[in-house]
């Protein structure tokens, strides 16, 4: 065999088409949560944007819980732009005021997900921590100001588990289950020296956490990467993102493993009519492809009622004679 393959432990409490979901982190949860939207889960990925470090993943949803928004010394305007130091750089706007209204908005919405949440997926990217130095905050994003306005140190695992209890202890009674995994992204524009230690770091405070607390498990996307995909064929040209292939391969195992069989069976069913939904026929009018379009209609009614696919229903209906 030339392959170390990961053993993965399928979920005690597996993900279900109805569980209200909830990703936030690197753009490795991006990539996971996609899928799930794309296969009609309950999720919300990212409402602010990519967020790379533990700590201010936990700050957004510390502010969500609390009810509150970021401190007004927080926001900074470059180049005519104005952004957070809390947020990702999509997150801007070109007023102070209109960017503090889609704060707002985007605090209203993850309040809501929040109030019937099931699971929470945290994907952490890197326990670099840049602080602003005439604030004090640990910043999420720099967003272009100058380095020597910051100053660059390794947060502690022993931090990242603190503070991840504190989230604990504000969320309550209602946490829900939690999701825990390490970006398998290397951050290079920090050298691979400390890139190491960063991913160590936080693969030890996961360790940690997922010991000391059944409602957490770790999904492992970054050893699957790093050792089961250890080739450079599984990387894009930049060789530090996986390919198609790797995203693929390491999608099927979490769905394997994190999902209820009724849900890996509706993505079964799902997948054959997005196929069907994406064909593009040389004659649209034809009686063979009318009657394409009504057995797909009829596939979309034998979905579970749960299901919302008016878009894909309207669709098929306007191309219907």
């Amino acid at each position: 065999m030339f392959r170390t393959p990961v053993s993965l432990v399928p979920s005690a409490s597996p993900i279900t088409l109805n569980n209200g979901v909830l990703s936030i982190g690197s753009c490795f949860a991006d990539f996971i949560g996609e899928k799930l939207a794309k296969n009609k889960f309950e999720i919300l990925v990212n409402p602010f944007g990519i967020v790379f470090h533990p700590l201010a993943q936990f700050r957004i949803l510390e502010l969500a819980l609390t009810d509150a928004l970021p401190p007004k010394n927080t926001y900074i305007c470059h180049q005519g732009i104005w952004y957070n130091f809390f947020f990702h750089s999509s997150i801007a706007h070109t007023s102070r005021v209109g960017l503090e209204e889609r704060i707002s908005q985007g605090m209203e919405q993850l309040k809501t997900k929040i109030a019937d949440l099931e699971v929470l997926m945290l994907t952490f990217g890197t326990a670099v921590q840049y602080q602003h130095l005439k604030t004090g905050y640990m910043v999420a994003n720099c967003h272009k100001v100058p380095h020597q306005e910051f100053e660059k140190s390794l947060t502690s695992s022993e931090t990242i588990t603190k503070e991840y209890h504190q989230l604990c202890t504000t969320w309550g009674s209602t946490m829900p289950q939690v999701i825990l995994s390490v970006s398998p992204i290397r951050h290079l524009k920090e050298g691979m020296l400390l890139n190491s230690a960063s991913k160590c770091t936080l693969r030890v405070a996961v360790e940690e956490l997922v010991k000391n607390n059944s409602m957490i498990s770790y999904f492992p996307g970054f050893e699957i990467m790093m050792d089961d995909l250890r080739d450079y064929r599984f990387f894009e040209s930049d060789m530090i993102h996986p390919n198609d292939t790797a995203r693929e391969y390491i999608w099927d195992l979490f769905k394997e493993n994190f999902l209820d069989q009724p849900a890996r069976n509706f993505i079964e069913q799902w997948h054959k009519i997005m196929l069907n939904l994406a064909h593009r026929p040389f004659h649209p009018q034809s009686s063979t492809h009318q009657e394409f379009l009504q057995k797909t209609l009829k596939l979309i009614k034998q979905l579970p009622a749960n299901i919302d696919a008016t878009l894909e229903v309207a669709s098929l209906k306007k191309n219907l004679k």
